[in-house]
């Protein structure tokens, strides 16, 4: 289950509901994006790319589609555990390295693996400063980012380069192989990114459930 956007702000204002809402936007645009690629890419695998003559609801329609493909995608990659968008405890030995240099921090071993609805009753029932939001909820708009378009690239590098699969020594689409290449290359480069963006947001949130924890307990 998706829990990267459960966390609430208490007292939300209507001031407040325009950024929420374009929180909202800004992740389904990245799920009608990579769902784009995907959907694009199919098409190209079966000739049947729209042209200047393609009725105009066509394209609206393919927009609907590439969302709940993208959608589909990220879902079904979480589920199985190549992608994540729950909080991160244990990451892999990889992992610790990479966000230590993107970081310049060293993953911390003693992390506390919080319980996830404990958490969320946290941020619903305490208030956070407006910068602490803001920079985290653009920590979780980039840890979408990578784990939807990790995959759609990935599936679209597949489609992209199965077209250009050489037939009798000789590569039919040159210019499919090259966009399929430069698909997985895209995926290799934000799976991760996802990751990373994960364990910045476990960080942040135990961190600041920790001092909280701590202030209660001094007084």
């Amino acid at each position: 289950m998706n829990s990267c956007c459960t966390h609430g702000v208490r007292g939300m204002t209507m001031i407040d509901i325009p950024k929420g809402l374009a929180q909202f936007l800004a992740r389904d645009l990245v799920f009608m994006a990579g769902g784009s690629g995907v959907t694009a890419s199919f098409l190209h695998w079966l000739d049947r790319l729209p042209d200047k003559e393609t009725p105009a609801p066509y394209f609206f329609l393919a927009l609907g589609v590439s969302y709940a493909v993208g959608f589909a995608l990220q879902e079904s990659f979480t589920a199985i555990g190549l992608v994540t968008t729950r909080n991160v405890y244990k990451p892999r030995r990889i992992l610790k390295w990479l966000f230590r240099r993107y970081d310049h921090l060293a993953w911390r071993d003693s992390i506390s693996q919080t319980d996830d609805a404990q958490l969320r009753r946290f941020f619903q029932d305490t208030e956070q400063s407006e910068q602490w939001w803001a920079t985290h909820q653009r920590i979780i708009t980039h840890m979408m980012i990578g784990t939807t378009l990790a995959p759609c690239a990935l599936v679209s590098a597949i489609l992209l380069l199965k077209k250009s699969w050489p037939v009798f020594g000789r590569c039919l689409e040159t210019e499919a192989r090259a966009m399929g290449l430069a698909c997985l290359a895209l995926a290799l480069l934000l799976w991760p990114f996802g990751w990373l963006k994960a364990m910045q947001k476990t960080v942040r949130e135990v961190q600041q459930f920790e001092a909280n924890s701590a202030k209660v307990g001094h007084v």
